[in-house]
């Protein structure tokens, strides 16, 4: 739309001045001469607005909003994920448990991406049961390690 405006604007500004000279051309053997001229810069005029037609406008503020919205989608994935296996772990009675995770999330897609799940127990717990426990409720591959107590 301001492509169109910016090329009517341009259009009528010629053509008003273009009309301003043809009136002032002398008479006689320049007349022929001038009216080309005029005739040029009328041309021209039309095809100023086109050479900037084919040059992209890169609006970088929008890219740093998608990236300051990824990262928050991500993070918020992200305790999503943790609170979700902690919370299992609580209704199992696995208590003292420390669940960390790595997530990227694709805001075009709506796609969670689980690197790394980290779930770290007491000595009192089973590694397996506890792995198998994720496993089977969430469907997620847990990397479990052992804490003293």
């Amino acid at each position: 739309m301001e492509f169109l405006k910016q090329w009517t604007f341009c259009t009528c500004v010629s053509l008003v001045v273009a009309s301003i000279f043809s009136l002032l051309v002398p008479q006689g053997s320049m007349q022929r001469f001038f009216k080309l001229l005029i005739a040029a810069f009328v041309f021209i005029s039309f095809l100023v607005p086109f050479q900037n037609v084919g040059k992209l406008d890169f609006d970088l503020s929008k890219i740093e909003i998608t990236d300051e919205l990824q990262l928050s989608q991500s993070t918020a994935a992200q305790s999503m994920v943790d609170s979700e296996v902690a919370a299992l772990l609580r209704e199992h009675h696995i208590d003292g448990a420390s669940v960390q995770s790595s997530v990227n999330y694709d805001i075009h897609s709506g796609e969670i991406d689980i690197k790394d799940l980290q779930v770290a127990i007491g000595d009192a717990y089973s590694k397996q049961e506890v792995e198998n426990l994720i496993f089977d409720n969430l469907g997620l591959k847990a990397r479990v390690i052992q804490i003293g107590d």
